[in-house]
């Protein structure tokens, strides 16, 4: 009953944030702070509903979408990170993709796993766009983006750690100048 309760206070919560107003709040991406050219904050804490909803046109968008797709985790829901790694496929290319859908689950999740089960945690992702001025230059088919991250574990009775941190190299690619960005690949140093 508890994790049902538990269940329909997070599918509540997500439905009041797809019907939100304008108004910003700490959880809604703030205006541009940054130069990246493409219109999109420096800086941005992202919804798990918002996954599906970046501008294929703008590569840090899709980096951005990824990359809160990959570290966004319900414990109640998924058995281990790998499930966010499958749901983040749909922003790679296909040959990334397949490859990621392939991976076998872990054959133990790890103790952070485990303390963040027994509290029924949920995790918030903090992605911060950075300049990396040893990335190649973007061209139209290539893009390269650096970001840190903070995953936040928060569970229940008010449950919460320090955030892990992450810096995640992006590198996109599409096949035309025009055509949609998809992740090539991922690598992250924690």
């Amino acid at each position: 009953m508890k994790k049902l309760c538990l269940l329909v206070l997070v599918v509540l919560a997500i439905t009041m944030t797809a019907c939100g107003t304008s108004t910003a709040s700490p959880k809604t991406p703030r205006s541009p702070t940054s130069s990246t050219g493409e219109g999109l904050p420096s800086t941005t804490t992202t919804p798990p509903s918002a996954f599906g909803g970046a501008d294929r046109s703008n590569a840090t968008a899709v980096a951005v979408a990824m990359i809160d797709a990959t570290f966004t985790s319900n414990t109640t829901t998924d058995t281990s990170q790998q499930d966010a790694i499958v749901r983040s496929a749909i922003w790679y290319t296909p040959p990334a993709a397949a490859n990621l859908r392939s991976q076998a689950p872990p054959s133990s999740p790890g103790a952070e796993w485990i303390a963040w089960t027994a509290h029924h945690a949920t995790t918030t992702v903090t992605t911060t766009l950075n300049h990396d001025s040893g990335a190649p230059s973007d061209t139209a088919t290539a893009s390269y983006r650096q970001f840190t991250v903070e995953v936040t574990p928060h569970g229940d009775a008010g449950w919460t750690t320090p955030p892990d941190q992450y810096v995640c190299f992006v590198s996109l690619a599409r096949t035309t100048a025009t055509g949609p960005w998809q992740v090539a690949s991922l690598q992250n140093d924690q």
